[in-house]
């Protein structure tokens, strides 16, 4: 059997941060997590945590704005449904103690 693979162009676009995107991921570090800053990826999460053993996807939101505007947009809901058909939670934090709760877990996949 051959499989063909084909590179697609994939096109990156300046993506809006939330606000307390650089805030999530300096207390990340701090915590002793590796961070990988993945929000230039359209339709994707905003960051990979590599923690105990463990890679995690987190996406973002800013816990200060109202519930309306901190809506995954349509990619990001398509892929938390792509992961977590597979069996991947696909996280999503809007403050340090949220990501503090996420870190102490043990429900991580």
């Amino acid at each position: 059997m051959v499989f063909e693979i084909t590179m697609a162009k994939v096109q990156y676009r300046k993506c809006r941060k939330d606000g307390n995107h650089a805030e999530i991921i300096k207390f990340a570090r701090m915590m002793g997590a590796y961070v990988i800053d993945t929000s230039i990826i359209p339709n994707s999460f905003d960051i990979l945590i590599a923690w105990d053993g463990k890679l995690i996807p987190v996406e973002i939101k800013d816990g200060t704005l109202p519930q309306g505007r901190r809506t995954l947009t349509n990619g990001e809901s398509k892929c938390k449904e792509n992961l977590e058909y597979r069996g991947v939670k696909y996280n999503i934090v809007e403050s340090p103690e949220d990501l503090i709760k996420l870190l102490k877990t043990k429900e991580i996949k």
